[in-house]
């Protein structure tokens, strides 16, 4: 079963870098650097083990690649004086709005909080707000983004 998990997370990272259409991520720092200190994710499934400094170091230089060179993959990281939202808030497609308490870990028996908002108008509202304002005004430009990158593959090396 983990193999079969193992799996259906890989071709969801693959598909994620391959796609041809643009993609934004914007990072939490500090979740950013507890991941890079620990291996664990905000959203870490509960089977899964963390991951070893190596495949952070790994996981973090791949996604500094991938914003100097994909044309497709956007990434940033809040500025610091911006706080963060207490939830991590995916925009799939314009269908849909998944909201989720960070640190649920997905053991459903556990404490896990999370809604799927599939009204049209919400959805476009939130994209609005999140290309407008967040992308315009609240996230570190690529330079700081890609100095911060360095910053957590630094910290994974030495953890």
């Amino acid at each position: 079963l983990l193999e079969q998990l193992q799996r259906v997370h890989n071709q969801r990272q693959e598909c994620y870098f391959a796609r041809r259409k643009p993609s934004y991520t914007v990072f939490d720092r500090s979740a950013m650097e507890r991941f890079a200190q620990t291996g664990r994710q905000s959203d870490h499934f509960f089977a899964f083990r963390p991951y070893t400094p190596q495949e952070r170091v790994r996981i973090l230089t791949h996604l500094r690649g991938q914003a100097m060179q994909n044309p497709n993959f956007h990434v940033y990281f809040f500025k610091p004086e911006y706080e963060s939202p207490p939830m991590e808030i995916t925009l799939f497609e314009g269908m849909g709005t998944l909201m989720a308490k960070p640190g649920t870990d997905y053991d459903l028996a556990g404490d896990h909080a999370e809604t799927l908002i599939t009204q049209e108008s919400f959805c476009q509202c939130y994209k609005n707000y999140f290309l407008q304002d967040l992308l315009e005004k609240q996230v570190m430009n690529g330079e700081e983004t890609i100095a911060e990158l360095d910053r957590l593959i630094e910290i994974a090396k030495n953890a």
